[in-house]
């Protein structure tokens, strides 16, 4: 049920970038992907390396169809990555703040940061190996 609130998030955000017809679709199964694979890594490595293999799923993903349909890639990566931003990290750094728990909010804001870390590793990884020449 978690791909099926992943796909409408997604496809609400791929609406908001503005991509239109089968872009709109390819986009947000690329949430569904990454996420999916986050979901499955995490029991295996744990959550950090999830989040950059589910990141390189998503650059995959993206990569490949840029290439089958001519639009950037970037079309398919920014709708497909929106799952996987780290809102509830940042959120909590920002509650635990205002409650004046700031050794609780650096550790939250810490977590925000080492799961932006693993979304670059993933993406920047995969785009490196599937660079055109």
């Amino acid at each position: 049920m978690i791909l099926v609130w992943t796909l409408a998030a997604t496809l609400g955000f791929a609406f908001l970038l503005q991509c239109r017809g089968w872009t709109l679709l390819w986009a947000s199964l690329g949430g569904v992907v990454g996420w999916g694979v986050y979901l499955l890594m995490t029991p295996l490595v744990g959550p950090w390396i999830a989040y950059a293999v589910g990141a390189a799923a998503v650059t995959a993903w993206a990569e490949i169809l840029s290439r089958l349909s001519g639009k950037p890639p970037v079309s398919y990566l920014l709708p497909g990555l929106i799952p996987m931003v780290p809102g509830k990290y940042i959120f909590n750094a920002m509650d635990l703040m205002v409650r004046q728990h700031f050794t609780d909010a650096a550790t939250a804001g810490w977590e925000a940061f080492i799961v932006a870390v693993a979304l670059v590793v993933g993406v920047t990884s995969i785009s490196v190996l599937l660079r055109r020449p």
